[in-house]
């Protein structure tokens, strides 16, 4: 029974990860502070949709009802993918629609935006391969599903300080370890590998964070659509 519970109560808890972040947002959009396109609501919702299927997919499994989990896991193909896509919508149509000059922040947003729908897409395309394979699978979805953490951890006021927000996402891994350890008495190759994705990737986006490189190639191509 150890760790029986581990993957639903880690689902359960990215839902109160994103109101703590998303909250403040849309009660200052309410109070007619900024105005949010329609597409950002439609990409919210969605994203809703993935926390409660991936909830009810921990729990089946849990309850070793696989039946029922591989085929609301159809479902939860089509959702992925249509999220993967609506996070690049979703990325462009804030580039276009708001026309930053070249020095703008936004430039600097979407690097982020790009390292989520990396490691979203990666974890997740390798999640479904690995569909047989229990161990990797659970860990893989886990993997891709705590990288959309990184929007609400961002947006929580409190921690918007240096790579505060990257430390406190990577944390999460650490009740992975503690997991493998518990139940496998080893560390699953799953989980060094996510770690080494998350470190690679989060670097990546440091390293090119505020780059002029960066901005002047962003701004070059999306100005035409201005």
């Amino acid at each position: 029974l150890r760790g029986k519970y581990f993957f639903v109560i880690m689902a359960a808890i990215f839902p109160v990860i994103s109101l703590i972040g998303f909250i403040p947002s849309y009660v200052a959009m309410n109070a007619g502070e900024f105005n949010i396109h329609w597409s950002a609501h439609v990409h919210g919702a969605l994203m809703v949709g993935w926390l409660i299927i991936y909830i009810l997919q921990s729990w089946l499994a849990l309850k070793n009802n696989f039946k029922f989990h591989r085929t609301l896991g159809l479902y939860s193909v089509a959702l992925g993918i249509i999220i993967w896509c609506s996070m690049g919508t979703a990325s462009a149509r804030a580039l276009i629609g708001y026309k930053p000059l070249i020095d703008s922040f936004l430039f600097d947003v979407l690097v982020i935006q790009l390292y989520g729908m990396l490691v979203f897409g990666l974890f997740f395309t390798w999640g479904i391969l690995l569909r047989k394979n229990g161990a990797a699978h659970k860990r893989l979805l886990f993997l891709a599903t705590l990288v959309l953490m990184q929007a609400a951890i961002d947006r929580i006021h409190l921690l918007q300080v240096g790579l505060l927000p990257f430390v406190c996402l990577d944390l999460f891994l650490i009740p992975l370890f503690i997991y493998d350890k518990i139940t496998l008495k080893r560390i699953h190759p799953i989980t060094w590998t996510g770690l080494m994705v998350y470190i690679v990737a989060q670097a990546t986006v440091i390293a090119t964070f505020g780059s002029l490189a960066w901005h002047t190639f962003w701004f070059n191509l999306v100005s035409k659509f201005y």
